[in-house]
């Protein structure tokens, strides 16, 4: 795809996948970041970095990255949630790198770490108010943004969360996938992650499935919400739009 190598003007982009919890092919955190990697990696000023089912060893990995995606359980789960990770991660994103959360890492611990992700990514999913159903999302039109780069119109059946939790007035965000999920993505009784009177009084809305934030500081945040499938990163705009947003947040140049 790409010629390149690392050298003095290289963006670091390191990819941390949380230890495998779910069934084969649904929220395969290693697969993922390994097949990014390998992508990125092609790309002429970029440089990707993996740490597999679990926190990098080395803290060095996070302090010099310029871009840090995760993928891993969410909740009281988190990685970031774990020993020093949220200082490592405030730390981060204070000296301006990018932040990434992909499916399930959108979700913060239920009582910590909300304020922490508005200011990180500019939103979360947060429990009784947003959702986590399986539909197939029709994203008909696309914003002009590097993210959305030779990507066109799809649609895709995922695990799509939305009624995301977003910073006031949306200030800095930019919405790339919205769709308006179907009244049967609430079929389920309400429940923690199922439904909500919120969201049930929203029915026929579009709704924001990714986005991209600008913090005040500089730093760049992304939300992606999909990725519980891991065969949907067949398809060509997934797997482009997932790509260029790792560049993007990393500062980088989109192809």
């Amino acid at each position: 795809m790409f010629a390149g190598r690392a050298n003095a003007a290289t963006r670091e982009i390191l990819l941390i996948a949380g230890p495998p919890s779910h069934t084969p092919l649904a929220h395969e955190q290693n697969a993922a970041a390994i097949l990014f990697a390998g992508f990125l990696n092609q790309v002429p000023g970029i440089h990707a970095t993996v740490s597999k089912s679990g926190w990098p060893a080395d803290e060095n990995l996070v302090a010099k990255a310029d871009a840090i995606w995760m993928f891993c359980d969410g909740g009281e789960k988190h990685l970031i949630a774990k020993d020093d990770h949220t200082a490592q991660i405030q730390a981060a994103a204070k000296r301006g790198a990018g932040l990434m959360f992909y499916h399930y890492a959108v979700e913060p611990p239920d009582k910590s770490l909300h304020p922490e992700f508005l200011n990180w990514i500019g939103g979360l999913f947060e429990l009784n108010y947003s959702v986590n159903p399986i539909f197939e999302a029709d994203f008909a039109s696309l914003p002009r943004h590097p993210i959305t780069r030779g990507v066109v119109p799809f649609k895709m059946k995922d695990e799509w969360y939305y009624n995301i939790r977003f910073r006031d007035d949306l200030k800095g965000i930019t919405q790339i996938l919205v769709a308006t999920p179907p009244a049967n993505s609430l079929n389920r009784r309400d429940g923690p992650h199922e439904g909500n009177p919120d969201v049930r009084s929203k029915v026929g809305q579009p709704q924001c499935m990714m986005w991209a934030y600008e913090r005040p500081g500089g730093g760049r945040g992304v939300g992606y919400t999909g990725g519980h499938f891991h065969m949907n990163l067949g398809d060509d705009n997934v797997r482009k739009l997932i790509l260029n947003a790792l560049v993007w947040v990393a500062k980088g140049d989109v192809p």
